[in-house]
């Protein structure tokens, strides 16, 4: 059973309980051999009661016993095949790690936990805040960029990687490893270095050099799952069960002796300060490399930001934190430039559907001028954050507002 306990009396559980809920209605439309079955559902609760997985998670198999490749990859590709029904309809996981994958009596691999899963039409994105596991995170989301079901793929890459090394992949960067082998692989400081030694030390371990069994085609594979870039990851679920079947993967275990780093791996958390300013302007997030601009914490700001959140619209800025420490609200900086003229008849309709978000919520925007409606390279429009407006704002001058500039 898994029960909702996350309100309190401030309302900090509401957004928790919308994902609680998401996940009902994400459960009720799926049945597939590889998700974990829902059973019932009780409003009163709430709480899910879900089918007993008798043989663990994933991440419990991990910490006690090596697996062979052939049984790694069979347990990706059911994870795939689970991605692959919920994608069909309009699904995305968004929280792909060990302990969300779970086997039940027969030791048949479920995929769990859809409570972060946003319901979505795949033409469109869902926006990823900061839920998810950092470990397996894309780097997409990290970054506070859209999820999508390449997002999903690179999760099944990453727990297919510590399945195959025995290495977590938040142990050392993952830059650069769209690169095949053989070759050079571009580092996060933008200077080319060798791909990932198999001999360990200092650098990730690469799965062919876990496995005498395995050579580069193998990693090629797992680089694609994995590659920062989504473009440069297979289509989808399909593409990628496809090229992982291609390939025969040795049902023994023959790891190779990895010599492990005897010193601490660095703390996913760096420092105590969390926020370094930049010369250009907008801070960085040193936990998620994410760039940030604040605004100061007050009753109003604090309102607007709430209500920016539960919008939850791809158009609108994205409200990463309140951090009552420093009496902040961070948001993502926005990316693009001031429109310089007429949005086009599918920014017009992005932009009217963001500010019906808001105006469901009692919100009115009281900005919407080319200061605050942003475009990037690839016309990307966002509707970017603004200090809580006059009284004089309404949702009747917000829509004015947007035809003016629509009519240039």
């Amino acid at each position: 059973m898994k029960i909702f306990a996350g309100y309190d009396a401030r309302g900090a559980g509401r957004d928790a309980l919308a994902r609680f809920e998401r996940e009902v209605r994400a459960l009720g439309t799926l049945d597939h051999p590889n998700i974990v079955p829902l059973r019932d559902y009780l409003p009163e609760g709430p709480a899910l009661v879900l089918e007993w997985m008798g043989r663990g998670t994933l991440e419990h198999m991990l910490a006690t016993e090596p697996l062979a490749p052939a049984r790694a990859v069979e347990i990706a590709i059911a994870v795939l095949s689970a991605l692959g029904e919920a994608h069909r309809l309009g699904i995305i996981h968004r929280d792909i790690k060990p302990a969300n994958v779970l086997f039940d009596d027969a030791g048949v691999t479920r995929l769990g936990d859809f409570g972060v899963a946003h319901l979505s039409d795949l033409s469109a994105t869902a926006t990823a805040g900061v839920i998810g596991t950092l470990g397996y995170m894309s780097p997409e989301q990290r970054e506070g960029r859209p999820a999508s079901v390449k997002s999903d793929l690179f999760g099944v890459g990453a727990i297919l990687w510590e399945m195959l090394t025995g290495e977590r992949p938040s142990g050392a960067p993952r830059a650069g490893l769209t690169a095949p082998p053989g070759s050079t692989l571009r580092s996060e400081t933008g200077v080319d270095e060798p791909p990932p030694s198999s001999a360990g030390g200092e650098g990730l371990v690469r799965p062919s050099g876990a496995h005498r069994d395995l050579d580069a085609r193998h990693d090629a594979v797992v680089f694609s799952l994995v590659a920062d870039d989504p473009d440069e990851r297979p289509l989808d679920t399909f593409a990628a069960r496809k090229a992982l079947a291609s390939l025969p993967w040795p049902s023994s275990v023959e790891r190779v002796a990895v010599p492990r780093r005897t010193e601490k791996p660095p703390s996913e958390r760096p420092s105590a300060v969390r926020l370094l300013a930049e010369d250009d302007g907008p801070e960085v997030d040193q936990w998620l490399g994410r760039r940030v601009v604040s605004f100061p914490l007050d009753p109003p700001t604090l309102a607007r930001a709430s209500a920016f959140a539960r919008a939850d619209h791809p158009a609108l800025q994205l409200v990463l934190r309140v951090d009552r420490a420093t009496r902040t609200v961070w948001l993502a900086a926005t990316r693009g430039e001031p429109i310089a003229g007429p949005p086009t008849p599918e920014q017009a309709a992005t932009l009217r559907e963001a500010l019906d978000r808001l105006h469901e919520l009692g919100e009115a925007h009281g900005a919407i001028d080319p200061a605050h409606v942003l475009v990037d390279d690839s016309g990307t429009v966002t509707l970017a954050f603004a200090p809580p407006p006059a009284k004089s704002a309404t949702f009747d001058l917000d829509r004015l507002a947007l035809a003016r500039l629509g009519s240039g």
